[in-house]
């Protein structure tokens, strides 16, 4: 899963350092991109509980969430239960 997150707070180099450091210790967390003038963090991630670690590690930093995305991921494999129970016919 992705996610697109507006810092409402960020603005020093300070605070991205800390940011990216802490986010980097929750191992089911990557950073695609984090950019300060934009105030736009751009995170992959595993499931709901990590989004949620997510939040409560910007909280943590004296940081606000303003705006929340989460982002389609473009490489999930879509299947439905048709699919599924036609793959044991030959």
């Amino acid at each position: 899963m992705r996610a697109q997150l507006q810092l409402t707070e960020a603005k020093n180099a300070f605070q991205q350092e800390a940011l990216v450091r802490c986010l980097n210790r929750i191992m089911e967390v990557r950073i695609l991109d984090l950019n300060l003038k934009k105030r736009m963090l751009f995170v992959e991630f595993t499931g709901p509980k990590v989004f949620q670690k997510i939040q409560k590690e910007i909280e943590r930093l004296g940081l606000a969430i303003g705006e929340k995305k989460i982002l389609p991921d473009p490489f999930a494999i879509a299947t439905n239960k048709a699919d599924s129970l036609n793959t044991s016919k030959v």
